[in-house]
Parts: structure tokens; C-alpha cells; sequence
């Protein structure tokens, strides 16, 4: 209940919390310096790299500057990247470098479902040590239950769309679902059947003892300096001191 309450109040927070009528992405700000005839907040948003990880950045004060000159305020896109309270609210509050230039696809309020997905494999966890439960009916509810986040997920997506980068809760359905369908099946084959050996760590086709693969010249300096240092103690223990 907890994960299910998590995840409206984001949606919630992601459809109806108004922002900035501005995307927080590079071609977007530069046409919106241009369009205020702010030449050089457009040509320093022109540049390369990434302005989150350059001190005093003038590509970062150029995009504050266009940024909260932007009054109007909108709903969000979720179709359009950098046009979300999600992104803006990195922009504002994460500190940092950013991986998505001003935003991160990891970030502040994203960890609320991610929290979420997290919790689903907990929940996946005790079902699997519940001991008052066979493994068939393990692998079967593992099974209905990912079948049933997928079609949710993809029904949910309808009207909150699937987007990884910002951890909608539509993305933690339907990823939470293939997860499990996985873990059952995997759970049953390994655990349950015992079909290992195609998983399992092969050998190396090789080592220092096998007669196709000769030792290097290294190893072979070392044996015998090995085998010296040896004889060497054995004949004069006296000579070594610790």
C-alpha cells in the first residue's frame, strides 16, 4: 500500500504541479535566448561539454538566466525531455554534475518510485522464503503477478507514459512485471529443476599444468627463483632472518 500511495502522489505531482513554459534541453534554450535577443547567453549555450561539472559555468548562469526569466507557467510534457517538474526540480535543487546536462534521469523526485521498484523485489524476496508455500505455487503467483504489472503498466501508460528517465510509475509496473516473470522462471529452472550447467562458471581452457598451454617466461623465472630461494634455507636456515 505504502509503493501503491508512493506512486499517485508522484504521478499526481508530475501531471498537476505547474512549471516553467521553458525544456530544459540546449536547442530549446538557445532558441529562447535568441528570441530575447540575449546574444551571448545564446552563444554561451551553444557550447560543448557538460556545463553541471565546470565551476562557475557560463553556459549554467546562461541557462538560470533564461531559465527563471521564464514566467509563464504550464503543464508539463512527458513526451518532451526537460519539460517536466521532475527535470526542473533537478535543475534547481540537485547539486552536481548532471548526467542529462541540467537534469539527471536519476534524480530527486524519481528516487520516489524507484523506492517502489526497489520494494517489489523485496516483497518477491519473502514470497520465495515463505516455506508454507510449494515452489509450483511460487513460480505460478511470480508469474500472474508479472503478467498482471505488465498489462496494468501498459494501461497505466495510457495516461502516465512509460518513461525510464524519469521513473514514472508506469515504467515500475510494467519493469517490475518482466522482473518477475524472470525471477520465477529462473527460480524454477535453477532452484527448483536443478538445470545448472548452463549457467554455471565454465573452467578456463587453460592453466599452468595443463600440457596444451606451456607455462610463460615468467612464471618459469619464478619457479625456479622459488626453487633457489628454497635450497637456499634448507642448506643455511641460520642465513635468513625475519
Amino acid at each position: 500500500m505504502a509503493a501503491l500511495s508512493g506512486k499517485d502522489c508522484y504521478w499526481a505531482l508530475v501531471t498537476f504541479t505547474p512549471i516553467r513554459d521553458i525544456a530544459l534541453d540546449k536547442a530549446a534554450l538557445v532558441k529562447s535566448a535568441e528570441e530575447r535577443g540575449d546574444v551571448q547567453s545564446a552563444t554561451a549555450l551553444e557550447g560543448r561539454g557538460n556545463p553541471s561539472t565546470v565551476k562557475n559555468s557560463s553556459a549554467w548562469a546562461a541557462a538560470e538566466k533564461v531559465f527563471y526569466g521564464t514566467t509563464n507557467r504550464v503543464r508539463g510534457d512527458l513526451h518532451e525531455k526537460g519539460f517536466n517538474v521532475v527535470n526542473h526540480f533537478d535543475f534547481q535543487y540537485l547539486p552536481g554534475k548532471k548526467w542529462d546536462l541540467y537534469w539527471d534521469p536519476e534524480g530527486i523526485l524519481s528516487t520516489i518510485p524507484a523506492v517502489a521498484t526497489c520494494l517489489l523485489g523485496v516483497f518477491a524476496g519473502f514470497w520465495l522464503r515463505n516455506p508454507n508455500a510449494t515452489e509450483t505455487k511460487k513460480f505460478s503467483m511470480l508469474l500472474v503477478a508479472g503478467i498482471a504489472g505488465i498489462v496494468l503498466g501498459r494501461l497505466w501508460g495510457l495516461e502516465f507514459p512509460i518513461v525510464k528517465k524519469i521513473w514514472t510509475s508506469s515504467f515500475v509496473l510494467v519493469a517490475g512485471g518482466y522482473s518477475l516473470m524472470l525471477l520465477g522462471t529462473f527460480h524454477q529452472i535453477i532452484d527448483v529443476w536443478a538445470w545448472r550447467a548452463w549457467c554455471r562458471r565454465s573452467r578456463p581452457r587453460w592453466s599452468i599444468r595443463s600440457r596444451r598451454c606451456a607455462p610463460s617466461s615468467a612464471v618459469r623465472f619464478e619457479r625456479r627463483a622459488y626453487a633457489r630461494f628454497a635450497r637456499a634455507c634448507t642448506n643455511d636456515r641460520t642465513a635468513i632472518t625475519m
